[in-house]
């Protein structure tokens, strides 16, 4: 489950490299003031965005992030 600031599907953002993979996901508001981003911080360790939650493992790292579908998804046959 991540969560990201609002960037739409934008190409080469995390919200899009899911896209692009069929993986299905839930997109969390949170808060533009870190100091309010308790509920965040306590499921995640961090209060930076975006993070994405796969299962047990919490990726904060933008790079990262972009990667995790590459290596653990295929493209979706309609997106190449």
């Amino acid at each position: 489950m991540p969560f990201c600031s609002p960037t739409g599907e934008r190409p080469g953002t995390p919200r899009a490299e899911l896209t692009k993979r069929g993986v299905d996901f839930i997109v969390r508001q949170v808060a533009a003031d870190r100091g309010q981003r308790q509920s965040m911080r306590q499921r995640t360790g961090t209060d930076e965005i975006p993070v994405l939650i796969a299962g047990d493992q919490v990726i904060a790292k933008f790079e990262e992030i972009l990667s995790f579908p590459e290596r653990n998804h295929p493209l979706r046959p309609d997106a190449q």
